[in-house]
């Protein structure tokens, strides 16, 4: 065996030293650890089934992937089988259910999925039974407490399990942990659970439990004297607190009821007389719920500070859900506590490590109580809340592992007083602030990860002083500037990565001759110049770099290299001067894994050298370029391929048949291209296979039964193609998409097989636009996780099954467009989390209702059902009636009969007559037909849709000729979209100049669209999206005055907007969304803008501003200019876009505010301003705007407090993550309390009118204090204080009500009442106040020095005057 450090970290440093290689065969196998991880991965090895005497086998907390091998269940000797904390996937062997022996089985923590065998739960030797954690699902079979009667601890939580608990667990008297938590279980919460007197963990939280006779289950657990947590938060529990819940354990240390619907009822005395130590609800523990924790034990040898330090750091866990802290009691020395380790000597605690354990809480400062601290590991937790600055006083802490978490706040200042401190790792948190440039005092740190937070700022050049450092990453933060060269002096740096930030410049030299860096990461933060030709030898041990979506150029790949692990070229403008020959040279690669061509200007065919690529290549992706021709088939030789992307190019062709041979594929992506054919039944054949996608495509053929193979697919997307006949019930039999399942825009027939109720875990199913007809299966119940349903554009007919109200996830359900009839289900109301649902063009009948979705005219839409009544009142439908089938008159039957059959011969009779006089017409005019009539033979559509059967492909593929300028002047209606049709766009087309609607969509045009186009002046519509058309957009557009459509999205069109669209004055709708448009928005395409309907610039490089003359677009319904380059405060003109709808601006760099002016926009329903740089407080209008259905606010930064009405009282219609200084706002938020005291904002007075009344006190006052002067005019010296207090508190009122300037003014006046109150301090003896006399005030006249003895008694008094001497001359500084 041999010791190596942890393969993610420097090879040079690890946080401890980890086990790896292979084990020699023993009784015992055990390569875990408590509370820790190893580093060993690959396979479980199946060949473990020969060791016929092994009893314990401890595969935990490794990175082991691939399944668990059947063979082990041969081990029957096998006692302990732990294999959690790995990343396993695949089923559970059946095998595992003759390990009959077992005790302890532990398989938490992976991505298993499928089943538990039932096989396992027939092993009545377990005392352990954990699978938590996993994707697994089905019932708990009602038998468990029977089979397993020697069970102590049983978790099945985070599942997908469904179904009742079964009563018959209370058959394992010996129960002590009872986890099912976070499923789908149903039912009631068995009554009979205070038969398990050893419970000591009871958690049922987040499922869909109910209470069948109020709570009355509380009262049965009474009896579990032993109990110390109960969670039952998140569940559909009704009923009052019974008072019996006073009686509950003495132990009892958290009682969550959160979430359900318990009735408000004022708690007992008697109810709150239990000794709870931990949270009640989600009041939390400091609030005096509970008793104290005792410290005192038996143990001999303990260190008080040291255990009162440990309690406090327990006291600030929430969670707790592998009950670590359940043994921190003074039973044991605390040396002994899990997650605990002491020095021999000292018996002092050294290292705290408690990671990976799912806890959630903040950190105690009084960890700092702990002095012989060296390691603090917390990682991969929920900590929130500050790093505490207490921690900085650790004098001998080497590791602070706190990544993984959320901890808020700046990096303690403090931290460079820790000098022994090897390693900082504190990435994927939401620490703020500035890189502390005195870190580079830490002499013998040698890792420091800062990755995935929020620092801002500069990267300090002090950094490279640390010449000890192999390990600097500083990857996505809100870094700017240039990177320092002084980083070029870590000559011992390993591992550098500075990808996502903001910098600029250019990469120094110095950092490409460190000749230590295996791994180099600098992709997406702006960088320019050429990477230097030497790199391979200046970096001769390099495994990865990553340089993508920079703006960094190299003329040549370079030579390739042996040692090569990755090539990343993604996000570039890199061309492909000879095709894709370049290909053929990385055959020499031997060792490569993953290759990364994405979003560049490839050119050219697939060589058929790719197949002899590296065998251990894992990653291909060369989606988003121009690559043309065919997928080889030699891709199959690439037999180690786990991802393979392809989408968004130009390829033709079928997808090859040997593509089954590549068995480990994982994820294979070929949409939006022109691909042919069927989809091969071989794909079947990929077993390990979880996302397939093939959108966008022009496949044919049926949907081949053999998917249902792939048990692992947890994606399947085949919409936008030609796909016909039915869905194969095989295809979904055993159902595993827990993401998305995606038919949509197809020609499929037949029913919805009701084995899509096999999909239990299914998030999105889309069969929308088909031709699908019959009712719509009422197995989809099955489907709880339901979250989107979209069957709209079919044929189903009959109701909306009343099963669909177990579906409590659904939030989008769209029947529109079907034979859909009967009453709409009022239980549509009562499902919570809906945000849309549309019936619209169905024949539903009878009376909305007016609750739940129904109370939101945005969120649902019932146009076209012409039989419905009632309703809210925006919907303006007709009264319904109050009675319905009053006493109607009853015909006879023999009447009604007879009149039927008359009616029918009349008919008949009357249309013979048509027919004959229809034929006569015809034969008269027969010779009268003009020539032209005569030559150009009239087709109605009907016809013309069955000569070319259904305008079948067969009949439109090819190339559109020249000859086509040489049709018909008089031709209106051009209509040749969603074909096959290829090569470029004729510039004889613009001689059709009576043309008004020109359809090219949905083919596979390239070249540019030509300039001659212009001159068809009267055309109105033009599409040509979903093409591959280059170039710029023709200025000559603007030459067609009558257009209202323009949609030209999704090709590649570069360039600029043309500003001559601003003369297309009857424009609606625009639409240039994803191509590769730049410059700015040209401000004269608003001139005189008549969009009413759309106007879309997302997903282009546009950059500037704005242009303000956007608020000229008054009719607009939907702007959007999303995921560009745009910067600049959002116009406040848009104020004038009253109709404006939906409004999308994100992935943009706006700053400033949301404009005040947007109350004004009363119809908008959609507002998203995510991911750019907006800041201040979130307006209060916005919960004021009647009809927002969806408020994205998320990844800016704003501050302050939440508001929690209008749209931010639902929290799926708003988001705000990522705006780490807000506050308040709905308990679901789980944000921060706001700060109760607030200055209150007092009235706002105008500029002018403050500014002007200040100057006019000033004045006045002046004028007084020179006419005192004069007049040598004593001033009491109580009034005089008087004055300055109120001086004081103007000043201090300006800053707390009347913002800044009022304090401005605020201090104009101090300042003048202090001048006058000296000014008259110098007068000496005086008279009366003459100014006060005018109104009526008598104050005595009292001597200077008699003034300030009477001050004397007034301690502020005293410190005004204290400067002042007792006796002075009547010359003054200011007499004269």
């Amino acid at each position: 065996m041999r010791l190596k450090y942890k393969h993610c970290l420097p090879s040079r440093l690890a946080y401890k030293l980890i086990l790896t290689g292979s084990s020699p065969p023993g009784m015992v196998l055990n390569i875990s650890a408590t509370g820790e991880e190893n580093g060993l991965g690959g396979k479980v090895n199946a060949e473990f089934s020969t060791l016929s005497r092994l009893q314990v086998l401890q595969l935990a907390g490794n990175n082991f992937i691939g399944t668990i091998p059947p063979s082990l269940g041969n081990i029957s000797s096998l006692l302990y089988l732990s294999l959690a904390q790995n990343h396993l996937t695949g089923n559970i062997p059946t095998e595992l259910g003759q390990l009959s022996n077992l005790k302890f089985f532990q398989l938490s923590l992976n991505e298993l999925s499928g089943t538990v065998p039932k096989q396992l739960y027939n092993i009545s030797s377990i005392y352990l039974f954990s699978v938590a954690d996993n994707q697994l699902q089905g019932q708990i079979p009602p038998y468990l407490g029977l089979s397993l009667p020697n069970l102590e601890f049983i978790s099945l939580a985070m599942n997908k399990f469904s179904g009742p608990i079964p009563t018959s667990i209370v058959n394992s008297s010996g129960l002590g942990t009872l986890d099912m938590s976070v499923n789908a279980l149903t039912g009631p919460i068995p009554n009979n659970l205070g038969s398990l007197q050893n419970l000591q963990d009871l958690n049922f939280g987040n499922n869909l439990l109910e209470s069948s006779n109020d709570l009355s289950f509380l009262t049965s657990l009474t009896n579990c004297t032993m109990l110390s947590s109960l969670f039952l938060y998140r569940n559909n529990l009704t009923g009052v607190l019974p008072d019996s819940i006073g009686n509950l354990s003495a132990n009892l240390y958290q009682l969550w009821l959160g979430t359900n619907s318990i009735s408000d009822q004022s708690i007992t005395e008697q109810s709150i007389s239990i000794g709870i130590r931990g949270t009640v609800g989600y009041i939390p523990p400091e609030y005096g719920m509970g008793q104290e924790i005792s410290t005192h034990g038996d143990v001999a040898t303990k260190n008080e500070t040291e255990i009162q330090a440990l309690f406090a750091v327990k006291a600030r866990i929430l969670l707790d859900p592998y009950k670590v802290f359940s043994s921190w009691y003074d039973t044991q020395h605390f040396c002994n506590w899990p997650g605990v380790t002491c020095g021999r000597r000292h018996q002092r605690v050294t290292a705290l490590n408690l990671s990976s354990l799912k806890l959630a809480g903040d950190l105690s400062p009084y960890i700092a109580n702990l002095t012989f601290l060296r390691v603090i590991d917390l990682r991969n937790n929920n900590f929130r809340g500050p790093v505490p600055q207490e921690a900085t006083r650790l004098r001998r802490l080497e590791l602070l592992i706190l990544a993984n978490n959320s901890f808020q706040g700046e990096l303690p200042g403090n931290l460079t007083h820790c000098l022994n401190l090897k390693a900082v790792d504190v990435n994927s948190n939401e620490l703020r602030g500035k890189i502390n440039p005195e870190l580079s005092s830490l002499s013998r740190l040698q890792v420091l990860q800062l990755a995935f937070n929020n620092f801002i700022g500069t990267i300090p050049p002090s950094l490279g002083n640390i010449s000890s450092l192999l390990y600097l990453s500083l990857k996505q933060n809100y870094l700017e500037g240039n990177i320092p060269s002084e980083l070029g002096q870590l000559s011992n740096l390993e591992f550098l990565q500075l990808s996502l930030n903001n910098l600029s410049g250019t990469i120094p030299k110095k950092l490409y001759n460190i000749s230590s860096i295996y791994l180099f990461s600098l992709a997406e933060i702006q960088l320019q110049g050429q990477i230097p030709p030497y790199i391979g030898f200046s970096l001769p041990i390099l495994e990865s770099i990553y340089l993508g979506a920079n703006k960094a150029n190299t003329k040549e790949f370079g030579k390739p290299s042996k040692s090569t692990v990755l090539k990343n070229f993604g996000w570039n403008f890199l061309e492909s001067s000879n095709g894709l020959s370049f290909l053929t040279s990385l055959t020499n690669c031997t060792n490569l894994s993953f290759l990364y061509l994405s979003q560049n200007n490839l050119t050219g065919a697939l060589p058929d050298s790719i197949g002899n690529l590296s065998a251990n290549l894992q990653q291909l992706r060369i989606d988003s370029n121009y690559i043309s021709g065919t997928i080889p088939k030699q891709i199959e030789n690439l037999l180690g391929l786990e991802w393979l992307g392809l989408q968004e190019n130009k390829l033709t062709g079928s997808i090859p048949d040997s593509f089954g041979k590549l068995s480990k594929l994982k994820y294979f992506f070929a949409s939006k291209n022109r691909i042919i054919g069927e989809i091969p039944r071989s794909l079947g054949n990929m077993t390990e296979l979880l996302a397939l996608r093939i959108s966008g495509n022009l496949l044919g053929g049926e949907i081949p039964a053999s998917l249902g193979n792939c048990s692992y697919l947890e994606r399947l997307d085949l919409s936008q193609n030609r796909l016909k006949a039915t869905i194969p019930k095989e295809a979904i039999g055993l159902c595993s998409f827990s993401r998305e399942l995606n038919f949509a825009s197809n020609r499929l027939t037949g029913t919805l097989p009701p084995e899509i109720g096999n999909c239990k875990n299914i998030n999105v199913l889309d069969v929308s636009s088909n031709k699908f007809h019959g009712e719509i299966p009422s197995s989809l119940e099955n489907c709880l996780m339901l979250q989107s349903l979209y069957l709209q554009g079919n044929s189903f007919e009959g109701t909306i099954p009343s099963s669909f109200q177990k579906l409590r996830s659904l939030q989008v359900l769209d029947v529109s467009h079907n034979n859909l009839s009967g009453l709409i289900p009022e239980f549509l109301a009562e499902l919570p989390l809906f945000t849309n649902l549309n019936l619209s063009f169905n024949s539903f009948e009878g009376k909305v209702p007016t609750k739940g979705v129904f109370d939101n005219i945005s969120a649902f839409s019932i146009v076209g059902n012409n039989e419905l009544c009632g309703g809210i009142k925006p919907l303006q439908l007709p009264t319904c009636p109050t009675e319905i089938a009053k006493k109607r008159k009853t015909f006879p039957r023999r009447a009604i009969l007879v009149t039927g059959i008359v009616l029918f011969v009349v008919l008949f009779l009357i249309c013979i007559y048509a027919i004959k006089r229809r034929i006569s017409l015809s034969k008269e005019g027969e010779g009268t037909a003009s020539p032209l009539e005569k030559k150009h033979l009239k087709l109605s559509y009907t016809e013309l849709l069955h000569a070319t059967n259904d305008f079948s492909s067969a009949n439109l593929i090819g190339i559109l000729p020249d000859s086509i300028g040489n049709l018909s002047t008089n031709l209106n209606y051009l209509q040749i979209g969603t074909n096959y049709i290829s090569g470029t766009i004729p510039k004889e087309i613009g001689n059709l100049v009576g043309l008004e609607f020109l359809g090219l969509y949905e083919n596979m045009l390239t070249g540019s669209i030509p300039d001659s186009i212009g001159k068809i002046s009267k055309l109105k519509s033009f599409y040509a999206y979903r093409n591959r058309l280059i170039g710029e957009i023709p200025h000559s557009l603007g030459n067609m005055t009558e257009l209202i459509d323009v949609s030209l999205f999704d090709n590649l069109l570069g360039g600029e907007i043309p500003a001559s669209l601003g003369n297309c004055s009857r424009l609606e709708g625009l639409d240039l969304s994803h191509n590769r448009l730049n410059g700015t928005i040209p401000k004269e395409a608003f001139g005189l803008c008549s969009f009413s309907r759309f106007l879309s610039f997302n997903s282009n490089s546009l950059t500037g501003t704005l242009p303000p003359e956007v608020g000229n677009c008054k009719n607009l319904d939907n702007l959007l200019v999303s995921n560009n380059k745009l910067h600049g405060e959002i116009p406040s003109s848009l104020e004038n876009c009253v109709m404006i709808e939906s409004l999308h601006l994100q992935g943009n760099s706006f700053e400033g505010t949301i404009p005040s002016s947007f109350q004004k926009l009363r119809n908008l329903q959609v507002l998203d301003v995510s991911h750019n740089n907006l800041s201040g407080l979130i307006p209060e209008f916005l919960a004021e705007l009647p009809l927002f259905t969806n408020l994205n606010l998320s990844f800016n930064s704003f501050e302050g407090k939440v508001p929690t009405e209008g749209v931010f009282d639902n929290i799926s219609a708003f988001s705000v993550v990522g705006n780490h200084q807000l506050c308040g706002g709905i308990r679901l938020l789980q944000l921060p309390a706001c700060p109760t005291k607030i200055a209150k904002k007092g009235k706002n007075f105008p500029l002018g009118t403050i500014t002007a009344t200040g100057i006019v006190l000033f004045v006045v006052l002046f004028l007084i204090s020179f006419f005192a002067i004069k007049r040598r005019v004593a001033v009491p010296v109580y009034f005089v204080y008087l004055l300055r207090h109120y001086c004081r508190g103007g000043l201090v009122r300006g800053f707390s009500q009347f913002s800044v300037l009022g304090a401005v003014v605020g201090a104009v006046f101090a300042a003048a009442f202090s001048i006058w109150a000296i000014c008259v301090s110098w007068t000496g003896d005086s008279a009366r106040l003459t100014g006060l006399q005018t109104f009526g005030f008598s104050i005595p006249r009292i001597p200077y020095k008699s003034s300030v003895a009477a001050a004397t008694h007034n301690p502020v008094v005293v410190r005004f005057f204290r400067t002042i001497p007792e006796e002075r001359s009547d010359q003054g500084p200011f007499a004269g």
